[in-house]
């Protein structure tokens, strides 16, 4: 049984990080794919992914995604 979501849960997951290159360059003015790639350079570590997130941060300008910090505990 398959329980990580598959494509639909990481769509650029089976890229190695030279193709997500390639694919920002070619849909820097698609937010909606770029906001999509965000996710997934937020789950690798490397050096090159950092960077090409910041770049794609500069390339979403103001439709970056607003991230919120969590409430706390719901119950003390």
């Amino acid at each position: 049984m398959k329980r990580s979501g598959g494509r639909a849960g990481r769509p650029f997951g089976h890229l190695g990080i030279a193709e997500i290159e390639l694919h920002v360059r070619h849909c820097e003015n698609d937010s909606t794919d770029l906001i999509a790639i965000l996710a997934e350079l937020g789950l690798r570590k490397s050096k090159r992914s950092q960077e090409l997130r910041d770049l794609t941060l500069r390339l979403l300008g103001d439709n970056k995604p607003q991230f919120s910090k969590p409430a706390g505990p719901m119950f003390e």
